[in-house]
């Protein structure tokens, strides 16, 4: 832009990407004001960033029954009820075959889970979000996680062998492992360790339950994709293809990832990421070495029929009945076996509030020869 009025030339306003030199100089002196030197960030009302983990599978996998007592009674009916022979054929003056229920008690207890967090009334009235709310779920991700690692983490109720009984293990050879991708072992068929997990079962098995990297091998392994193309929907592998699109949007949704596996069963699939320190990343939790079987019972509560597991979950999570906290004349609000309570602490800093969340269970196996559990699949 000649700034001159005409004549000879003048300065001149440097354009966009303009190299700044002794004939392209804004006029005055200077730059042109940029945004940052008159715009004021405000906060975007309604978003708040946050993470979000994988989606919860343990009250999926294993079915739940509410208790009213922190201590209860169980009782379980033998196997021979319903797998022992008998020769029922008679005469007419023979004598009947007898029978009897065999069954056992088993005395349990559910286990306190409690979580705390304290929130000053100061930073509720400045802040620009919801500080309860975001630290109430908070609170509860932290109870929720440590359900899942307890039951899913190496070492884990699920992930020791010796909690299977042995007709529920299978332990692949030293050449079954289904990758990674191009390094299968050689005599490893997915499909075929699956099927014979079913035939071991003491139970119909409801779902197989992957972690993320050993379902990503099952998909990819020649012997799923050929097991796909020949019993899947039309002779084909559009039933996968079906699957792998479903997976995608469920991934977005934040659902869990579920398929179906033509002739066996169902899968499910685990990603949720925990770390046990701030200083180590959080990452996927389930060993990828191990997939797992589960048995539902068909009726809920499940009574009178086995399935692998129970979480047995205190209605009111309180040492027996429940009780009432001082200045109450009624329980504390209990939501779905989650007990809340707030408690003002005027004399802690410049006061405020603490949240309390406690909860009351016990996940057992309750048939532990019903289901699967598949090892040295990496």
């Amino acid at each position: 832009l000649n700034l001159s009025g005409g004549g000879s030339p003048g300065r001149v306003l440097p354009m966009a990407g303009g190299r700044s030199g002794a004939s392209m100089q804004f006029a005055g002196g200077g730059a042109p004001p940029m945004p940052s030197d008159v715009h004021y960030p405000t906060m975007i009302a309604g978003w708040l960033g946050a993470y979000r983990n994988g989606a919860l599978l343990l009250d999926t996998l294993v079915q739940t029954q509410m208790v009213n007592r922190s201590d209860f009674i169980h009782r379980d009916h033998a196997s021979s009820d319903t797998f022992l022979v008998k020769d029922v054929r008679a005469s007419n003056l023979s004598a009947p075959q007898q029978v009897q229920t065999t069954t056992t008690t088993t005395t349990r207890r559910t286990l306190p889970l409690r979580v705390a967090t304290f929130i000053p009334w100061l930073t509720e009235f400045e802040a620009d979000f919801d500080v309860f709310t975001a630290d109430a779920r908070v609170a509860q991700n932290v109870i929720d996680l440590w359900r899942e690692y307890s039951a899913f983490a190496t070492g884990g109720l699920f992930m020791t062998s010796g909690n299977w009984a042995s007709t529920a293990r299978l332990a692949l050879g030293a050449t079954d492992n289904w990758g990674p991708p191009g390094s299968e072992g050689s005599t490893s068929d997915p499909p075929r360790d699956l099927m014979t997990a079913v035939r071991q079962s003491f139970g119909d098995i409801t779902m197989f339950a992957f972690n993320l990297t050993n379902y990503q091998w099952f998909l990819q392994h020649p012997k799923t994709v050929d097991w796909y193309a020949s019993k899947g929907r039309g002779g084909v592998s559009a039933g996968m293809v079906e699957s792998i699109v479903a997976n995608a949007l469920q991934t977005q949704s934040g659902g869990p990832i579920t398929f179906d596996i033509p002739l066996i069963g169902r899968g499910i699939v685990h990603r949720m990421r925990a770390t046990t320190s701030t200083a180590v990343a959080a990452d996927y939790f389930w060993p990828s070495d191990i997939v797992l079987g589960f048995s539902h019972a068909q009726n809920l509560p499940p009574n009178g029929e086995i399935c692998t597991a129970v979480t047995f979950q205190h209605s009111n999570p309180s040492a027996g009945s429940p009780s009432s906290l001082p200045g109450m004349s009624t329980p504390p609000p209990s939501n779905n076996g989650t007990l809340v309570r707030i408690v003002p602490m005027e004399l802690m800093g410049s006061g405020g509030r603490i949240l309390i969340l406690d909860r009351s269970e016990l996940t057992a196996f309750t048939a532990n020869n019903a289901g699967a559990f598949i090892s040295g699949v990496s």
